[in-house]
């Protein structure tokens, strides 16, 4: 996996971050590039919350995100 996204889910890399991505291809392999928008949904059907591997239950699926909405 390489990331190359920001909150919005396309990628907000440049020049330099597709060189990074590229120099990590396989030779002649195959690649898959998913772009997807940074949202959690939890068990229960609830958007923007997720319940992570450990934790007590379920929280925030992005604080950044939920902090921009505040801000609106």
């Amino acid at each position: 996996m390489f990331p190359l996204g920001g909150l919005a889910g396309f990628p907000f890399t440049g020049k330099t971050g597709w060189g990074a991505f590229n120099s990590h291809l396989p030779n002649d392999g195959n690649v898959v590039i998913m772009i997807a928008p940074h949202v959690g949904i939890d068990s229960s059907g609830c958007i923007g919350s997720v319940h992570r591997h450990g934790q007590d239950g379920p929280s925030c699926a992005c604080g950044a995100a939920i902090g921009s909405l505040a801000a609106l």
